[in-house]
Parts: structure tokens; C-alpha cells; sequence
């Protein structure tokens, strides 16, 4: 019985001889297809005594990303058909199953790995692993039509079984082993990799290095041409020089990166996190990404030639020789050379990737400020991290503008990337958790099988605390919420959801160094709330007042208010919040009043005598947890002569937003801050635009009431979705019998309708 097969698939539906049977008959379907010219397959063992071919390549790219495989879905029906192609490749080269199993298939809860190795030939070092990976799946098909996949990973694939085979003719084997992994499910966050890395038959291995491939043969942005991304390099120099070396001599532009810069991207992840060295080799983002456009004849397959000859060759030299490692490298340039570049192309060819003219003038200025960090050693070794992920973040839309992402699917963007950056270890811990929690799950045709799993970071990051000209502080601190979500279900058909979530909450305040301390103690109080994610709230804060007070004091709220209380002279946290609320600094009261209870909020935000803004800030300070009064009270105030429409129709329930306003969910932190700025010390009595902001798109008048209904409003919309989609049919009917002839609804009735039925 093999090791790796620790989650079986409901016996119906892993019954392995019709499936073997019914797998084979699909690829006799295609290899027919091929005959009559629709997809050519690879050349026959016996003609391959050369270095990689491209008309090799071509052929396992047309075959993987055929129309037939409908976009080589984890666990799908035609995935099997891949399966048998890459077990037959693998036996055609003379390699060998795992150590200790019997098949070259590894068997997961939402998919199957295919692996085999090529055995060492060195006694000392045979017991040492080399792992060469490319994922075969792909997002399968959605609305538009079938995603071929030929960039990612057709691509990866074909150069994989073309270094394999090149491998099994050398004349001398490796001195390591080398395992040949093509994992399963990568477009579901790796899984397969980690389920790879999870499973018995793993365990207590030596592997020397990991080396992935995903994405090859396209111009990165289809506009830096003949180019490949190597992340990993920047703590082995000697390894970097190699690559480079082979790269030159084939022509091919090779551009380095550090795997902090490049985000929860790709199967090495499921290594990296375990401390083994790891390559990265990609062509990057183009047009076609996750995109039925993504098809084999727009792959470049000269470049995809040498960059499989680079792989073939760095895939050697680990098998080969000791690489060694620096703990703590010195400035990298050749990083940040790669940066520059990237952001200088990217910048002067705006038009052609759909930039517009400030976002290529920032590209371009960073471009020409890396550049003049490189000529200066000192400035390289102050600001190269500094540049390196300000230029990431600028290339954020241009990741957007080119990527289509298939339906159903959330983009990633450099923002994940940045904020996973921080993160990583956390993340990682949780998700190989949650793997391996599904490990112990079997699902069968009697048993419905329903898993979740989350898990959240909150710590802080790029925490800012200045003294500006007026004398007062600014607390500047970006706060990421990341999630994690798996759910599972096991009746006769396998389905998986697999969520990567985050989001930023940006944090302002300006005052004196004591107003500062009070704010970041009322957030961790309404944080602490949450005692899910307790522990990661109490670090994050921690932290932040670490920076501001100068104390270390432990990771705990109750410790960090009696120092406060003490320093104060007050006797309980009641005076505390009593003393704020009454204060001057509104944003400090708004915060106080919302957080003495339901009571005083309503009291509050009910008075029109009230200052304005302090009303406002307390109603967009409230949590998620608003009591039947709070939505009450909220209802009351809602404005029906704001620009927003509900239709009968549910396909578009609840609400349209014809007008923006800064506290939507993923509002820019900029805008965020110059709202807070610009409200922060505003006389309740005066009428005060802020047309003259630094964020001009922002139009909220202080003195106008509508502006308190606009912001009930939206802090009553995500309830409102919530409590629709509970019971639809209900809504639907409540609507059909309240709206008017044009459709149209009346908010406030809606929003008392939700209120009431909580």
C-alpha cells in the first residue's frame, strides 16, 4: 500500500481500473486528434538523444492545453488523462517511483501528484534530493469558455519531461537523486505541493534544493522581451553567477529576485517554509494570464528551449555540488537592477499596457532614483529594501491592468504580495495545519464532508510615528487582516473552496504623543474583542505602542491599561473612557462614546446638536457586533435623497453606489488619511469643504446632515447583505410589495426591515 495515498477519493468515484480504462480511452481520443492535426504529440524516446528541442516542447504544450482537457481542472475527469500522459513519459525515461512506493501517483483530497526520480549515482550523496517541480493543472473552465493553460503551466511541464529526458541520456548520472514532481491543484494554493510535503512518504528525506518552474515562453507585460524572473539566488552567489553565466552564453535576460519580493506565488512555498533552498524560474504576468486567450501558439518556444537548458543545467549543478549559503547577504544589486529595469520599461510603455500618464511618470522616477542608488554603495545598502517595494507597489495596476483573471477567482496583487511578505511564517504554519487537518478526513459516499479552517495575522507593519510642524504626531500604520478558508464536501462528487483573503484597514492619528497612546489603547480594546484572534492582536499592538510610548511592556491589553490608568491617576477604565469622551480631540471622543456601549452611540449620533464629525467618526468606527438599538438608530438617520438605487431585481441587490466615499472597503490609505486630517480639528459650527486637500476627489461637507445619512448608510449596507441573503425569498417578495412603480425602494424602510428582524 502506497504512503502517499493518506486522503481516498468516495469509492465511486476512485474506483482505479475504469478510471485507468475510461483515462485511456480519452487519450486514445487524443492522440486521434493529433493524427488529423489538431494537436501534435512529442517525438518518440529514441529520437531525443540531443539537448532540448523546441518542436519537443511545442508537442507536450499542444497536447496539455488542448481544447478536449478543458482547462486540466484539480480533480477533474480529464485530469486523469494528463495523468496517464506524464506516468507513460515517466516510464518511457526509465525513472523510478518515489522511494518506498509503488506508483508514480500521489493521491490527495482534491487531486493527484505525479513524482518519480532519477537515482543518484554517488553512494555519499545519493541519499540527497534534488525535487524539479511544475504544476499541470489549471483553472479549468469558466464563463467565457475553456482556459487553455499554455503559459501556465503547459509550459513548465514540457520543459520538466524535456530535462528529464535529457537527464536519463546523459552519459553520467546526477550524484544526487532528482525527483521530477508535476503537483496537482497549484491553482488552489499550491495544495498539492504541501500535501506532497505533508505525507508519510516524505518524511525524513534529505532534499538538497527545490527548484520550480511555472511559466515560460512569454515576454513578461509583453513588453520586456527574451527574459526570465530567477527568485532565490540573493544568499547563494555562487549559484547566481553560474545561472547568469549559462543565461549569457544562451542570450537569454535574466532578471533576479528575492522570494520576498515575489509573494505567495507558486508549489515552493510548500518548501521554502521548511527551511530547504529553493529556485523560482517564471516568464511573469502577460495579458493572457488565467485567460481562454492563454493558448500554445502565442508561447515562444526558442526561449522556452533556453530557458529549460538553464533549468537542465542549474538542476545539475545542485545534483552535483555544495552550494553555500549567506545568512545575511550584503546590498543586492543585481535586485534592484532587475526593479529598475522592470519599472523603467513598464513606465515608457504605458500606452501599450493601459497606464496612464502619473502612473508611468511614478514608474519612471523610481526607475531613475534605483539607478542612482546603484552608483552609490552607500545609498544601495540604505535604500535598496526601501526602493525594492515601493516599485512593487507601483506595479500593482500594471499587474491589474494586464491580468485577466478568470471568473471566480479574486486577482492577486502586489499588495498580497507585500503584506504576505511580513506574514509568511504565520501563514504557512496555518495553512500546512489545514492541510494536514484534511489529511485526517475521509470522505466516503455515506459521509458528507465539511471542513473549515481560518486563520489571521494582524500584525502591523510600516509603522509610522513622526512629530510634524505644528508639534503634533502622526500615527500612520497600515493593518492587515489576512484570512485563510477551506470547506470540503465528500458525496459521491468532491468539491473545495480555498479563499486567500486579505484586507487592509489604513489607521490615522494626529495629536500629542499622550492622545496617540489613548487611540492605539481604544483600538486594541475593540480588537481584543475578538478573541479568535486574540494573539495576533495583542503582538500587533503591542508593537505599535511599543513605538509610540517607548515601553516594553508585555503583549497584553489589561497590562498596558493598568500602566495607563496608573499614569493617569484614574481608578478604572470607566473614568478612563469617561475623560475621553468628554475631550477635545473628537476622533479620541468618537471612539470613547462608541466604545461606553449601545446607549451612548445612539444618544450620540440621534443629537443634531452633536459636532458633525464626531457623530460621523463613531458611526464608521463601529464593528461588526451593532445591536438591534444601534441599527435602529442608524435607520432613523439614513437620508433617501442620496444617489443610491436599489432595483427589484436580486441579480443586483442590494445597492449601487453611483458616488464614492472615502470609508468604502477598499478605499487608498492616502484618501483615508487626508479625510481624518482635514476633519480632525474642524469647528463644529463651521461649513468647511475639503476641495483644498492634497485628495481633492474627496467632497464631504461637515455642516451638511445628509452627509451623517450617507454614512449610516453605508455602515448599514454590509448588515443588510447579510441579513438578504439569509432568507431571499422573503426579501424578494418584501420588495416586490414595497417598491414603487419605477422599482425604486425606499432605503430607510429597508434598513428598519433588517434592523427589525435581527
Amino acid at each position: 500500500m502506497s504512503n502517499f495515498k493518506v486522503v481516498r477519493r468516495p469509492p465511486i468515484y476512485h474506483r482505479k481500473k475504469p478510471m485507468q480504462k475510461t483515462t485511456s480511452l480519452l487519450l486514445l481520443t487524443l492522440a486521434t486528434l493529433s493524427l488529423s492535426g489538431c494537436v501534435s504529440l512529442p517525438l518518440p524516446l529514441e529520437q531525443l538523444s540531443r539537448p532540448v528541442e523546441a518542436a519537443e516542447l511545442m508537442g507536450h504544450v499542444n497536447f496539455l492545453a488542448q481544447p478536449a482537457l478543458k482547462g486540466r481542472k484539480a480533480g477533474s475527469w480529464e485530469s486523469g488523462a494528463v495523468r496517464e500522459y506524464l506516468a507513460g513519459r515517466f516510464a518511457d525515461y526509465g525513472l523510478l517511483p518515489w522511494p518506498g512506493v509503488q506508483t508514480y501517483e500521489q493521491d490527495f483530497a482534491f487531486g493527484t501528484n505525479m513524482v518519480a526520480i532519477l537515482p543518484g549515482t554517488d553512494p555519499d550523496l545519493a541519499d540527497e534530493i534534488v525535487i524539479l517541480s511544475a504544476h499541470y493543472d489549471h483553472v479549468g473552465k469558466g464563463r467565457k469558455g475553456v482556459h487553455p493553460g499554455a503559459c501556465d503551466n503547459a509550459s513548465g511541464v514540457a520543459a520538466l519531461l524535456e530535462i528529464a529526458e535529457q537527464m536519463t541520456l546523459a552519459d553520467k548520472g546526477p550524484k544526487r537523486t532528482v525527483c521530477f514532481a508535476s503537483f496537482d491543484a497549484e491553482e488552489r494554493m499550491a495544495f498539492g505541493a504541501f500535501a506532497f510535503s505533508l505525507c508519510e512518504a516524505f518524511e525524513g528525506k534529505k532534499i538538497a534544493a527545490v527548484v520550480n518552474i511555472d511559466m515560460l515562453g512569454r515576454d513578461f507585460l509583453d513588453v520586456i522581451e527574451n527574459s526570465l524572473f530567477v527568485v532565490g539566488t540573493e544568499n547563494y552567489p555562487k549559484l547566481r553567477a553560474e545561472i547568469m553565466q549559462k543565461a549569457q552564453s544562451g542570450n537569454l535576460q535574466i532578471l533576479p529576485l528575492a522570494t520576498e519580493l515575489v509573494g505567495p506565488v507558486g508549489d515552493h512555498l510548500a518548501f521554502e517554509h521548511l527551511d530547504i533552498p529553493v529556485l523560482f524560474f517564471c516568464c511573469g504576468y502577460n495579458k493572457d494570464y488565467h485567460a481562454t486567450t492563454d493558448t500554445p501558439e502565442k508561447l515562444d518556444y526558442e526561449t522556452i528551449k533556453k530557458s529549460a537548458d538553464l533549468i537542465a543545467h542549474t538542476v545539475g549543478f545542485l545534483a552535483d555540488s555544495t552550494v553555500a549559503r549567506l545568512e545575511q547577504p550584503g546590498p543586492d544589486e543585481a535586485q534592484l537592477r532587475t526593479l529598475s529595469r522592470i519599472a523603467e520599461v513598464t513606465g515608457n510603455n504605458a500606452g501599450l499596457i493601459g497606464l496612464d500618464d502619473p502612473q508611468a511618470a511614478i514608474l519612471i522616477d523610481l526607475a531613475e532614483e534605483a539607478s542612482r542608488a546603484l552608483t552609490d554603495k552607500e545609498r544601495l545598502q540604505r535604500d535598496q529594501h526601501y526602493l525594492g517595494t515601493k516599485i512593487v507597489a507601483a506595479m500593482a495596476p500594471v499587474i491589474e491592468a494586464t491580468s485577466s483573471i478568470f471568473e471566480g477567482t479574486s486577482a492577486e496583487s502586489a499588495q498580497h504580495h507585500a503584506i504576505y511578505a511580513d506574514h509568511s511564517k504565520f501563514l504557512l504554519d496555518s495553512y500546512r495545519d489545514m492541510v494536514k487537518s484534511v489529511f485526517t478526513k475521509k470522505p466516503n459516499i455515506f459521509q458528507n464532508l465539511d471542513f473549515k479552517y481560518r486563520a489571521c495575522d494582524i500584525t502591523h507593519r510600516n509603522i509610522s510615528f513622526v512629530q510634524n510642524e505644528q508639534g503634533l504626531y502622526e500615527l500612520d500604520i497600515l493593518v492587515p487582516k489576512i484570512g485563510l478558508f477551506c470547506k470540503t464536501k465528500g458525496f459521491i462528487f468532491k468539491s473545495g473552496h480555498f479563499v486567500l483573503n486579505a484586507r487592509w484597514t489604513p489607521l490615522f492619528f494626529e495629536g500629542t504623543k499622550e492622545q496617540a497612546t489613548d487611540y492605539c489603547l481604544l483600538q486594541w480594546r475593540k480588537d481584543a474583542e475578538d478573541t479568535e484572534y486574540a494573539e495576533s492582536y495583542h503582538n500587533s499592538w503591542q508593537r505599535v505602542l511599543k513605538t509610540v510610548t517607548g515601553e516594553d511592556l508585555p503583549p497584553d491589553y489589561e497590562t498596558w491599561l493598568k500602566w495607563r490608568l496608573e499614569k493617569q491617576g484614574r481608578e478604572n477604565q470607566q473614568q478612563w473612557l469617561d475623560y475621553l469622551a468628554a475631550g477635545e480631540h473628537l476622533m479620541l471622543a468618537a471612539e470613547a462614546t462608541l466604545a461606553k456601549g449601545p446607549e451612548h452611540f445612539c444618544k450620540l449620533i440621534e443629537d443634531p446638536n452633536a459636532p458633525t464629525i464626531q457623530r460621523h467618526l463613531a458611526i464608521t468606527s463601529i464593528t461588526k457586533k451593532m445591536t438591534k438599538e444601534m441599527l435602529l438608530a442608524l435607520a432613523k438617520i439614513v437620508d433617501d435623497k442620496t444617489p443610491l438605487h436599489y432595483t427589484v431585481n436580486p441579480r443586483y441587490w442590494p445597492i449601487t453606489a453611483e458616488t464614492s466615499y472615502p470609508f468604502a472597503d477598499h478605499i487608498h490609505a492616502r484618501q483615508h488619511r487626508a479625510f481624518i486630517k482635514n476633519f480632525l480639528y474642524i469647528n463644529k459650527d463651521t461649513d468647511t469643504d475639503t476641495e483644498d486637500s492634497e485628495e481633492p476627489a474627496i467632497k464631504v461637507k461637515t455642516g451638511d446632515p445628509a452627509t451623517i445619512g450617507l454614512v449610516a448608510e453605508i455602515a448599514l449596507n454590509n448588515f443588510t447583505q447579510q441579513e438578504f441573503k439569509k432568507d431571499k425569498s422573503a426579501w424578494k417578495k418584501w420588495i416586490e410589495e414595497n417598491a414603487d412603480e419605477k422599482g425604486n425602494l425606499s432605503r430607510r424602510d429597508i434598513f428598519l426591515r433588517a434592523s427589525s428582524i435581527k
